[in-house]
C-alpha cells in the first residue's frame, strides 16, 4: 500500500501509510484471502506539513483501502505520547483494547493497541 500524499510544497511528498496483513501469512480467511486483519504499520507526517490535517486524509485511506480488500478489522500499536496520532485513530473509530509500559529510545513509555472493526 505504497500511497503517498503530496501537497503544500507541490511535489514534495508529504505523508506515507505502510500497511499489511496482520497475522500469520499462511492463514487463509474463509474467501481464500490471507488473514482477515489489516495491520496499519507505519504512519508518518512529515513534520513541516503536521497540522494540515494529512494524518487523517492517510489514516482515512488505509481504512477505505481495507474495507475495499475485504478485511473485517484494521488494528495498529502506537505509543500514549503520540497525543495527536491517538486523537486521528480515535476520531477514526479505532478503539483502544491494551496498554503495558515498555522502555523504547530511551525512554519509559506506554504501548497501546487500537483496533477498529470494519463490519
Amino acid at each position: 500500500m505504497g500511497d503517498r500524499l503530496r501537497g503544500a510544497r507541490g511535489a514534495d511528498r508529504v505523508g506515507l501509510p505502510h500497511g499489511v496483513p496482520a497475522g500469520p501469512r499462511e492463514r487463509l480467511d474463509r474467501r481464500g484471502r490471507r488473514g482477515s486483519t489489516a495491520q496499519l504499520r507505519i504512519l508518518l507526517v512529515e513534520p513541516w506539513a503536521r497540522g494540515l490535517h494529512l494524518g487523517t486524509q492517510l489514516v482515512d485511506r488505509c481504512i477505505a483501502f481495507a474495507k475495499q480488500a475485504g478485511y473485517a478489522k484494521v488494528v495498529l500499536w502506537t505509543n500514549d505520547v503520540l497525543v495527536a496520532a491517538r486523537h486521528i485513530y480515535q476520531s477514526a473509530g479505532f478503539v483502544l483494547v491494551d496498554e503495558a509500559p515498555h522502555h523504547s529510545f530511551g525512554r519509559d513509555l506506554v504501548g497501546q493497541n487500537w483496533e477498529l472493526a470494519l463490519g
